[in-house]
């Protein structure tokens, strides 16, 4: 189908990105925005937290989005996550 065709491209460009990226500190607040089907909410030892605090000086607050993992770049959920983007980054330059 289309969407596996567009899932496929989108984790090939990922997985590139992912192998060319170097995460560096960072000072100041972070917004996480992760979707609510995931397991670490139910394991809080993989909280995607524990492993950023290394890297974020600030607070790291978490901004929820329906779904999953994959589906939270799709319809109807990735209108959610633009509307929540949307609202912390103007939120962020007042």
């Amino acid at each position: 189908s289309e969407h596996e065709k567009w899932m496929r491209e989108f984790y090939r460009k990922t997985g590139e990105t992912h192998a060319r990226y170097t995460a560096r500190p960072f000072k100041g607040n972070a917004v996480m925005f992760l979707s609510t089907d995931v397991h670490w909410r139910f394991h809080p030892s993989s909280d995607p937290r524990n492993d950023w605090s290394k890297y974020i000086s600030g607070k790291i607050t978490i901004g929820d989005v329906p779904g999953n993992h994959e589906s939270v770049v799709v319809e109807p959920h990735v209108q959610i996550l633009a509307r929540k983007l949307k609202d912390r980054l103007a939120a962020a330059i007042r």
